[in-house]
């Protein structure tokens, strides 16, 4: 009787540990995607000027690529202001 109940314990433990094949894996998977969110189009915005301002070749260089930047990531549209007579704005 010892001999039939060492048997029958043996083909359960395999029964179990046949559960864990290479086809139906007992560790599950983890996978980790990461993902980037640009926030500053939210807190970003269009320099203007006026022209009353006075900017340096180097300043105004500097407005016009962050305008244009923004206008390609973000989707700015900028708008000229319309001037008065005087040259400053309404």
């Amino acid at each position: 009787m010892d001999a039939r109940l060492i048997r029958l314990s043996a083909w359960f433990a395999l029964t179990l540990l046949a559960g864990c094949s290479a086809s139906s894996p007992c560790v599950p998977q983890i996978v980790t995607q990461t993902r980037t969110v640009d926030s500053a189009c939210d807190w970003d915005q269009a320099i203007y000027i006026s022209r009353d301002d006075v900017l340096s070749d180097a300043t105004a260089r500097q407005i016009l690529a962050h305008n244009a930047a923004g206008a390609q990531v973000c989707g700015w549209q900028t708008v000229r202001a319309p001037m008065t007579k005087a040259g400053a704005l309404p």
